[in-house]
């Protein structure tokens, strides 16, 4: 004999909540829902906004950031691995139409999210030390470049190894840095 499913209709739903023990009352499962929801409408804005930052419409990608980064905020806390993918972005446009402060703020507590969340040496940790080295290359801040550069170049290293694609890319970027600066000798491979 096939055992026959009894669906809330069929029950009100305290009865229905006895029978079925696991399932989240219903503030629970509008909270899950809303919290569900609101991640979705966050990671659709930053789709958005990722395809304007491409196609060079900063203005119109940065109040999508904006609000995407609220609602992580609010949903997450903002001390999340996701703020702080959020906040990453965010730096990215300011970095590209010129605000360089508010960039390296953004790109500094992300990292500071990332390294608290995340650990020293994960790669997430690695692409916005990348980045905000890449800001203080493009403003001529070498001295303060390079170390991060440097650092950016470790953690892929140990993680992926010497061969990975990622680690060429550090050291291209590294190696661009000797060449502006006049270090020809470390630019060398």
């Amino acid at each position: 004999m096939a055992a026959i499913l009894l669906s809330p209709q069929c029950v009100n739903a305290k009865d229905y909540l006895m029978l079925n023990p696991w399932q989240p009352t219903t503030n629970q499962q509008r909270n899950y829902d809303q919290k569900s929801n609101d991640l979705g409408v966050a990671q659709s804005l930053i789709d958005l906004a990722e395809m304007y930052r491409k196609t060079g419409e900063y203005e119109k990608a940065k109040p999508l950031n904006e609000r995407a980064l609220i609602i992580r905020e609010k949903t997450l806390g903002p001390d999340n691995p996701d703020v702080a993918s959020c906040l990453n972005n965010l730096a990215l446009l300011y970095e590209a139409t010129g605000d360089y402060e508010k960039a390296k703020l953004l790109y500094e507590r992300a990292l500071s999210i990332n390294e608290k969340a995340l650990g020293f040496e994960h790669l997430d940790v690695a692409t916005i030390l990348n980045n905000l080295a890449v800001l203080y290359d493009d403003i001529g801040d070498y001295e303060k470049a390079k170390p991060l550069y440097e650092r950016a170049l470790s953690i892929p290293e140990k993680a992926l190894g010497p061969d990975h694609p990622d680690v060429a890319a550090c050291l291209n970027n590294l190696a661009a840095l000797y060449q502006k600066s006049g270090d020809y000798e470390k630019a060398k491979p």
